[in-house]
């Protein structure tokens, strides 16, 4: 199967126009679609390292969940329940696709909502590999053979991250959406948002981790927190190698079936579009850029970019 010969998807150096019919729009508004609730949600709830971890399951219809999951992932220290997720699940469980939107603990017990910035920070980068491994392991006990993964922001680095190393073969395809890249935790994106040198935290950072990994670094920056209290093996997770936390690196190293969507005015990921045209001639991966997104994909920018992966999820069927 050719991946590449997908209907309204461009490859990374093509293009593709918006096709939705205004009527189906209209629909959606009419009826109250985008509401704050998931219907026919239930939350899922587990129990590892000592902590209550929690999912929210979409079901569509009365589809057996063996025919098919969507395994969604928020973005840095956010949860399942903001807006862009909570749109995604109602589009997807409209296009009869199950979803099992998943919150990371962060190092918390039952987490639910934003992470604190004023909360001290111990979670690391591989946490939430560790924990994308026990949802779908879960899946996989409930019986579903075909789990996509979908991410967004930092969440779609994760989801490249565990896909370009990790992958069992329930897992058929990858989409990210607005993906972090290496410009997310470059010392000059770390210096003008946290008015700090990167480097003589990291530093820091690796003395006070040879004997107290979990040790404190006070007044420190951790992704958009500011003058927070970061653990030592903390700040090493996320800023000590950037391959790991770039989406584009890490797509260059995956071979399922891939779908990036680009927001076009995307205010986080400035340089995503043009980092992905250095993987044009790479078939099997897809990208779609929703033209006046920013980077949270809001109202009708969300309804195009769902549209835009239901596409790609029945183009995989075919």
């Amino acid at each position: 199967m050719q991946y590449g010969m997908l209907i309204c998807l461009h490859s990374i150096t093509g293009a593709c126009k918006r096709l939705t019919k205004l009527g189906v729009l209209v629909a959606f508004i009419s009826t109250g679609f985008l509401v704050n609730s998931v219907a026919h949600a239930e939350i899922i709830t587990l129990n590892h390292q000592h902590k209550q971890i929690n999912a929210r399951l979409s079901r569509a219809g009365d589809k057996a969940l063996s025919q098919g999951v969507v395994l969604i992932l928020h973005g840095a220290l956010a949860h399942y329940d903001m807006e862009l997720i909570r749109q995604i699940q109602q589009l997807l469980q409209q296009s009869e696709q199950h979803s099992l939107a998943i919150n990371l603990s962060l190092g918390i017990d039952k987490r639910q909502g934003m992470f604190d910035c004023q909360q001290a920070h111990y979670h690391r980068n591989q946490d939430a590999i560790e924990e994308l491994g026990v949802w779908i392991r879960w899946l996989e006990q409930q019986n579903v053979d075909t789990i996509h993964l979908l991410g967004h922001s930092r969440g779609g680095a994760q989801i490249a991250l565990f896909a370009a190393n990790y992958p069992p073969a329930s897992i058929k395809s990858i989409v990210l959406l607005a993906p972090a890249t290496a410009v997310n935790t470059s010392e000059a994106d770390y210096k003008k948002r946290h008015q700090q040198e990167l480097g003589l935290l990291l530093r820091e950072a690796h003395v006070l981790s040879q004997q107290q990994p979990m040790a404190l670094i006070n007044n420190a920056g951790i992704l958009f927190c500011t003058k927070t209290s970061v653990s030592a093996q903390t700040l090493l997770s996320y800023y000590t190698d950037p391959h790991l936390m770039d989406s584009v690196f890490l797509l260059n190293r995956i071979t399922l079936p891939s779908l990036v969507v680009i927001a076009g005015d995307d205010e986080i990921v400035p340089d995503l579009g043009d980092r992905l045209a250095t993987l044009s001639n790479r078939p099997h991966i897809q990208a779609y850029t929703v033209d006046s997104a920013s980077h949270f994909f809001r109202d009708l920018n969300g309804e195009e970019a769902v549209e835009r992966i239901v596409e790609f999820f029945h183009a995989l069927k075919n």
